[in-house]
C-alpha cells in the first residue's frame, strides 16, 4: 500500500514543484520589469527622457519629394523693437537670465521711426540717440501680437531673439531689409 501511494504522489510532487518553478521565475520576471519601470520613471536622466519623448513627432515614410519652402516674411510682415540697451536692462521683469519680459508692451508701439535711407520701419518706446548701445528685437507680427496676447498685455522672448548694436548707424547697416521670396519646392535629389 505504501509503495502505492509513493507511486501517485511521486508526480502530484514533480507537478508541483515544477508549477513553483514556473511561478517563482514568473514573479521574478515582473519584479525585474518593475523595478527597471521604477529606474526609468523616476532615475535623474527620467524626466528629461520622457519630455523628451512626448516632443518629439516621428513620421513615418518620411519622403524629401513633400517638403516645400514657404514664403519669406516682407518687411510690413515684421515688427522690429529697438530699445536702448540700459533701457531694456532696467525695465526685463523675467525671473530668468535667458528671458525678457517687458509688462504693458503696447507702449513699446508707441514712436514708430523709419531710416529712410535703408528703408526700415522701427519702434522704440523711448528716442534713440546716435551713440547708445541698442538691443533689437526683429519677429513676425502674428508672433509679436501671439505674445501679447498670451501674456495679458506683456511680451516674453528668450535672450536669444534679441541682438546688440554698438550704436544706431551700426544697426541700421547690418539690418537688412527683408523682401518677401517668391514660392520654391526643395529639389527632390537632396
Amino acid at each position: 500500500m505504501n509503495r502505492k501511494i509513493e507511486r501517485q504522489a511521486l508526480p502530484l510532487l514533480l507537478a508541483a514543484l515544477l508549477g513553483g518553478v514556473v511561478v517563482a521565475s514568473v514573479a521574478s520576471a515582473q519584479t525585474s520589469m518593475d523595478a527597471s519601470n521604477h529606474e526609468t520613471k523616476f532615475g535623474s536622466d527620467s524626466f528629461a527622457e520622457e519630455e523628451l519623448a512626448n516632443s518629439v513627432i516621428i513620421t513615418p515614410d518620411f519622403s524629401s519629394q513633400d517638403i516645400v519652402v514657404s514664403l519669406s516674411l516682407g518687411e510690413d510682415n515684421l515688427t522690429t523693437l529697438v530699445f536702448p540697451e540700459s533701457w531694456i536692462k532696467d525695465r526685463n521683469s523675467a525671473d530668468y537670465p535667458d528671458r525678457v519680459e517687458l509688462t504693458d508692451a503696447q507702449m513699446l508701439l508707441k514712436n514708430e521711426y523709419f531710416d529712410e535711407k535703408t528703408g526700415l520701419r522701427y519702434f522704440s518706446p523711448v528716442q534713440i540717440t546716435e551713440i547708445q548701445s541698442l538691443t533689437v528685437l526683429r519677429i513676425p507680427k502674428k508672433m509679436f501680437e501671439l505674445s501679447l496676447a498670451m501674456n495679458d498685455g506683456s511680451i516674453s522672448f528668450p535672450m536669444k531673439y534679441f541682438t546688440t548694436y554698438p550704436d544706431l548707424q551700426t544697426m541700421l547697416s547690418e539690418v537688412r531689409i527683408a523682401t518677401p521670396s517668391t514660392y520654391h519646392e526643395c529639389d527632390s535629389t537632396l
